[in-house]
């Protein structure tokens, strides 16, 4: 990979594939930079802010929004390199956003809200700032310096003012979410084909339980379709057209053991003498909801999500 360099502040040089600290009204925050890119360190930041790492590592990880990207460096101060968890700037800004406030410690709300208005900010300004000219120009060069100066001005004051409405728009968001899980609280369980109209009608059926029974991918339910032979009451095998005919088996579409969080066996009547149960969706925001969420990753958003 070849070398770059940029300048950090006048007279510091920082070399690609090194990590510098950037001090902001509000934090610190660590910064990589490579081939002439800054990438925040995700980690870092999430623990200046008191967050729980493994769930916010989760979160980037499960965003398509975001593009996550391990580098190996070394920190300042640091005897050794080791690999560290970034992002790109937009990815950086995207994550703060999607941060509630109102949903963290009270002593953690302000540095919350600090990092989410002035870290990114700090960050483009820091790697991004044209340095004061080294000779003197001309009438013409002037005046385009100042139009490019105030560009950049302009379009870190949006990015920054835009931030900000992403959190107030996420943090609303959260709010309705919060009294539609209250809801949910309360409903009755439905069967996986209602859940899937009401949620991800936009996929098609077969796309849908594919996805559900595919062991690398979903497998939440078990797939024992037409795996049975069906019999008469003799116990032959029955038979159409030459070819035998086939039945579901007894556990078709009965949850997996990841499917146990999401599903629950309902009892379905008694047919020749054999208890029968049919799969529904539990209830609330911790299976219903939580299983809308859990294949987004594979549908994309579920039909109330991107109000539908």
């Amino acid at each position: 990979m070849t070398e770059l360099t940029i300048a950090a502040t006048p007279g510091e040089i920082v070399p690609s594939g090194e990590t510098v600290l950037i001090d902001f009204d509000g934090g610190r925050v660590a910064v990589v930079l490579l081939d002439g890119e800054p990438y925040p360190i995700v980690r870092l930041a999430s623990n200046d802010l008191g967050l729980k790492w493994s769930g916010q590592h989760q979160k980037i990880q499960n965003d398509p929004a975001i593009c996550v990207r391990e580098i190996r460096t070394q920190m300042p101060g640091d005897d050794q390199a080791r690999t560290v968890t970034t992002t790109d700037l937009d990815g950086f800004g995207l994550w703060l956003a999607k941060l509630n406030a109102n949903k963290v410690a009270a002593e953690a709300r302000p540095a919350v809200i600090a990092w989410q208005r002035r870290a990114g900010r700090a960050i483009r300004e820091r790697f991004f700032g044209k340095p004061a000219p080294t000779r003197e120009l001309s009438t013409l060069e002037w005046i385009d310096f100042a139009r490019e100066a105030e560009v950049r001005r302009i379009a870190a004051e949006s990015a920054a003012g835009a931030a900000e409405a992403l959190a107030i728009a996420e943090h609303d968001r959260a709010e309705v979410e919060l009294a539609r899980n209250a809801e949910y609280e309360h409903a009755e369980a439905i069967t996986v084909t209602s859940w899937r109209k009401s949620w991800f009608s936009h996929v098609p059926e077969n796309d849908f339980w594919d996805v559900i029974y595919d062991k690398k991918r979903a497998g939440l339910l078990i797939n024992q379709r037409l795996t049975r032979p069906k019999l008469d009451r003799a116990g032959s095998q029955v038979f159409k057209d030459g070819a035998p005919v086939m039945k579901d088996g007894h556990e078709h579409r009965h949850p997996t053991a990841a499917g146990q969080r999401f599903f629950e066996l309902a009892p379905n009547g008694v047919h020749g003498g054999r208890a029968r149960f049919i799969t529904k969706v539990i209830p609330g925001k911790d299976a219903e909801l939580a299983l809308r969420d859990y294949l987004a990753r594979w549908f994309g958003p579920g039909r109330s999500q991107i109000g539908a």
